[in-house]
């Protein structure tokens, strides 16, 4: 049984409730980032004359991991460099659908952009306004983000792929920023044309590391204008020859940065994957439970397929702080308190939230 306590030191000195804000690092990675850099300090240049090795070495564990061809794999700086990157890319005119309240990461680049666009409501009838917004007029893209960060609420890929067989013109571009690392994902046998995520939350792998899935689908109706000589490096250094994947890694690769993604991916694997995702099933199985019993959360959150870990409760800001004090870590996300739980939560870190809300 792994001591989640020393590869996660936060959790003896706090009940961490917020990943969704920001993941904890295993201290086994932050063992081999001192190691990289004792390196790089030791060595210099013969340090990077292995580095191209390197980060197609964590390509390959990215695609092991989340069922991505290597040849989709894009390792970019974190969810907003790469979205703002890839609209780059589409024609201006192409028809955007989105979700009122989304990431503003998401909707603002879009706004400022002045794509054509249209939004659509998230309440407890978010799919039936998905479903009619699409047969009142396809959208070339609907972009979206897979788990809501506010609420947690999340859209399934049964939803989703009835959805595609429908209208198989319209892209799915999703910011998985809070669903990568939550559960067993194949990117490849899944709806979506193009995923993006930033590492730093559910993946535990620090700040500067992200991901970028395109589909083939996807490559057909993408212009990249984004482009450098890291692009070609690993081809002829002719323009032409950049592999598409690579136009947005046109800089050098923080070796630091994207390596930690395949270090914490080690760490998981090591733990067993599906062990870990069980245990996150598990907690925020209970916790559903004990929140709608609280009226802590809507009822209809209850009657949803598949939501997320993340819940924002019914609480107040003075609550916040409260817990705050009391070493309960959340975060203020709209009208509520907002806590989510990872795999290395116990049911005694939710015992111990309850026994606080109880008291008040």
């Amino acid at each position: 049984m792994i001591d989640f306590e020393n590869q996660f030191p936060p959790l003896k000195e706090f009940t961490y409730l917020n990943t969704a804000s920001s993941g904890l690092i295993p201290k086994r990675v932050i063992d081999w980032r001192s190691q990289h850099d004792q390196d790089f300090l030791n060595q210099g240049s013969i340090f990077r004359d292995d580095h191209k090795i390197l980060i197609e070495e964590i390509r390959r564990k990215v695609s092991t991991y989340l069922g991505a061809s290597m040849d989709d794999i894009a390792l970019i700086p974190n969810f907003t460099f790469g979205f703002n990157t890839l609209l780059e890319g589409f024609d201006p005119k192409m028809r955007f659908l989105m979700l009122a309240g989304d990431y503003p990461s998401l909707n603002w680049p879009v706004e400022r952009r002045a794509f054509p666009h249209r939004y659509v409501p998230i309440d407890e009838n978010l799919e039936r306004n998905i479903q009619q917004a699409f047969e009142a007029e396809v959208p070339d893209v609907f972009a979206f983000s897979l788990i809501q960060y506010i609420s947690g609420i999340r859209l399934s890929f049964d939803f989703l792929a009835d959805l595609k067989r429908a209208y198989p013109s319209t892209l799915f571009v999703a910011d998985c920023t809070q669903f990568l690392g939550t559960e067993a994902f194949d990117f490849q046998n899944s709806p979506l044309d193009v995923v993006i995520g930033s590492c730093y939350k559910w993946m535990l792998s620090g700040y500067g590391n992200g991901l970028l899935f395109v589909n083939d689908a996807a490559k057909e109706k993408l212009y990249p204008k984004v482009i450098g000589f890291n692009s070609t490096e690993y081809k002829s250094f002719e323009r032409e020859d950049a592999p598409f994947n690579r136009l947005f890694e046109p800089g050098h690769h923080d070796t630091l940065n994207h390596g930690s993604v395949a270090h914490a991916i080690d760490f998981v694997q090591e733990l067993g994957a599906e062990n870990c995702f069980n245990a996150l099933k598990a907690i925020k199985a209970n916790a559903m439970e004990a929140f709608l019993e609280r009226g802590l959360i809507d009822k209809y959150l209850g009657d949803r397929e598949g939501h997320s870990s993340i819940f924002n409760l019914k609480l107040t800001s003075q609550d916040y702080y409260r817990l705050r004090e009391a070493g309960v870590l959340t975060s203020l996300r709209g009208d509520g308190v907002r806590v989510s739980f990872h795999f290395y939560n116990s049911t005694q870190d939710l015992d111990r939230l309850l026994q606080l809300i109880d008291e008040a």
